[in-house]
């Protein structure tokens, strides 16, 4: 993959980690050549916001899957929830000069779409998106799948489903199903720009 996109051997990787356990793990790896950790949550504001890094109650050491942004301050004052510093893509950018971004990889627990919504300025610069979707998308941070496929096809990017029981799907445009939403399990979808040369290696997998 990384011969195919310009300038994939030569990048910069921009990690970004709110859960303060997940971070101090990656910081106790040292220093890594081309790798940059920062502790902040990324979503479409910036500013702060309550971070819950135990969502599903497991014990500390599998808490690196579950930790996610809450839109709104809890009532009561539960264990693991922390406030966080928030970026977007665009405002923590503003100032550092980008030539080409190879790939924008987001898992959010459920808060992709919004990474998506602040990284507009970049976008133009992106060759690859993979996002994560699962049915917390609608439970934790209240949108669609349908809304990000649609907000990032209308940003001349084109969405496909890959894994899970359906196979790789198209979902831009006409090809959208709504028993794709119904159907929502844990898996990934891959954007591309239009005209990239990465797409003659999807279609081999699509059903659509």
């Amino acid at each position: 993959y990384q011969r195919r996109v310009h300038g994939g051997c030569n990048t910069t990787f921009y990690l970004f980690e709110p859960n303060s356990l997940v971070y101090a793990k990656l910081k106790k790896q040292g220093e890594i050549q081309n790798f940059n950790f920062i502790r902040m949550a990324v979503s479409n504001t910036t500013g702060v916001a309550h971070f819950n890094e135990n969502a599903h109650g497991v014990k500390v050491r599998n808490t690196n899957q579950v930790g996610h942004l809450l839109l709104s301050k809890p009532n009561n004052k539960r264990k693991h929830i922390n406030v966080v510093n928030v970026t977007t893509i665009n405002h923590f950018f503003k100032d550092i000069t980008i030539d080409d971004i190879p790939l924008l990889k987001i898992d959010a627990e459920g808060f992709d779409y919004y990474v998506i919504q602040g990284a507009t300025t970049l976008l133009p610069k992106v060759q690859v998106i993979i996002y994560e979707c699962h049915d917390i998308w609608h439970t934790q941070g209240k949108v669609k799948l349908y809304d990000a496929v649609q907000f990032l096809f209308k940003m001349k990017f084109y969405s496909f489903l890959i894994g899970g029981k359906q196979g790789s799907l198209k979902l831009w445009g006409s090809y959208w199903n709504d028993t794709i939403e119904e159907n929502l399990n844990w898996m990934n979808c891959i954007a591309l720009p239009e005209g990239s040369p990465l797409f003659k290696y999807i279609p081999t997998y699509c059903k659509s």
